[in-house]
């Protein structure tokens, strides 16, 4: 059997590229996303932190990558380096060798050292059970997915309640990172007093990815009308308990839904929660680019 070498993720001349290949050999439904240009926004771009993860390779060729990327988070009291979780791929000829357990494990051990809390993602069916069993994750809650007209009315307060479990933080720069995302950039529009809304293409013709956020003037961005036009609009992610969105909103039954997906969590230091709870966590389509 073929010795593998393990390595940091390190984003050296010509590895995007790799990453891309790879990428797209495995979920080639998302071939137009994964490409050199977007994953330089998501890997190095980030004003948070460059990638952190592990590679597999076999001589010069990529058999395995996992990536995740630093977040700044509210975690159960405190402000908290975070990862999320994203990109897993293994050549189907390395596959049913457990490289995508070892790369986790590998990140995770590198990720605590550094003084990342904690790591959350968003799996779906398929890949909840391997994150459940084999690397411990709690199994939060499955992503509330809603769809409606209008604004969706979120409660301010809501969002910056301090004694959530779990709320992405997003600093001028961050947010200005994330809006300019290459593959389906997000826009910007007034949703009501206090509240500005996020939105983006679902690559479904009429139906937008919608968010709604408090107003934070450090922010500095302006809102476009076009955000505004007549169409369907669709939440995806967690709202606290007794939070209630708009009546023209209503839920997508899980049998309709394209890929169910849930959210998960680890800890990764001694001073992280050992569990957090979905209805005290605020997440959506902005916090984890599912479009």
């Amino acid at each position: 059997m073929t010795e593998l070498r393990f390595s940091p993720c390190t984003i050296r001349p010509g590895e995007l590229t790799q990453y891309a290949n790879l990428l797209r050999a495995c979920f080639p439904k998302s071939h137009d996303r994964y490409t050199d240009r977007y994953l330089s926004w998501l890997y190095l771009e980030n004003p948070d932190g460059p990638v952190v993860g592990f590679d597999a390779w076999d001589g010069d060729s990529l058999a395995a990558h996992y990536a995740c990327i630093p977040i700044r988070a509210h975690l159960a009291g405190g402000e908290a380096k975070v990862l999320l979780s994203l990109n897993t791929a293994t050549h189907p000829s390395y596959q049913g060798r457990g490289l995508f357990t070892k790369l986790a494990r590998l990140t995770y051990e590198r990720a605590a050292e550094s003084g990342y809390l904690a790591v959350i993602g968003v799996a779906n069916a398929n890949s909840t059970p391997g994150f459940l069993t084999k690397l411990s994750f709690q199994h939060v809650a499955s992503l509330k997915a809603l769809i409606g007209f209008g604004p969706l009315r979120v409660t301010p307060e809501i969002v910056q309640n301090r004694s959530s479990d779990f709320v992405r933080l997003w600093s001028p720069q961050a947010l200005a990172w994330r809006l300019a995302n290459p593959f389906r950039p997000v826009r910007v529009a007034a949703a009501k007093p206090g509240l500005v809304a996020f939105g983006a293409s679902t690559g479904i013709p009429g139906f937008t990815a919608w968010s709604e956020r408090p107003v934070d003037a450090s922010w500095n961005i302006k809102a476009k009308p076009s955000l505004t036009a007549t169409g369907a609009r669709v939440f995806l992610g967690l709202l606290p308990e007794g939070e209630r969105h708009s009546s023209f909103f209503w839920n997508i039954p899980a049998r309709l839904r394209p890929a169910p997906l849930n959210f998960i969590y680890r800890p990764l230091r001694e001073t992280a929660p050992k569990k957090i709870v979905a209805e005290r966590i605020f997440f959506d389509f902005l916090d984890f680019d599912a479009f």
